[in-house]
């Protein structure tokens, strides 16, 4: 009678093959309880987007904060340190611990139509 068993290079190929397996639903499984948190990047994103939008149709380039969920919203507008025909629009999606989670910036120049 003959026993049958694997080489250890078939041992080895199984185990890796196991272990990447692992790691990936560790990678996955931490990556969904860090999204559960309190503040979710696609929502503020959006939000964000949608706001300098509507802030370059409606011509609003005043400073002001905006009020969301579990976000806030801030818009600034300043000139340029490189040229005075180029206004900067800031926005920045501050969490509630007040910290900086999104940055997006638009430049305006003085040739726009609605160039304060």
């Amino acid at each position: 009678m003959h026993l049958k068993g694997s080489t250890l290079v078939e041992v080895l190929v199984s185990f890796t093959v196991l272990l990447f397996c692992i790691s990936m639903a560790a990678m996955i499984f931490v990556s969904v309880a860090r999204s559960n948190g309190k503040f979710d990047d696609l929502d503020a994103w959006i939000s964000l987007q949608n706001l300098a939008v509507e802030s370059r149709v409606n011509y609003d380039l005043t400073e002001k904060n905006f009020d969301f969920h579990h976000f806030q919203i801030q818009r600034s507008a300043v000139p340029s340190s490189f040229t005075p025909s180029i206004l900067i629009l800031e926005f920045k999606v501050v969490d509630p611990d007040n910290r900086i989670r999104l940055r997006y910036k638009s430049l305006i120049m003085k040739d726009d139509a609605y160039f304060p």
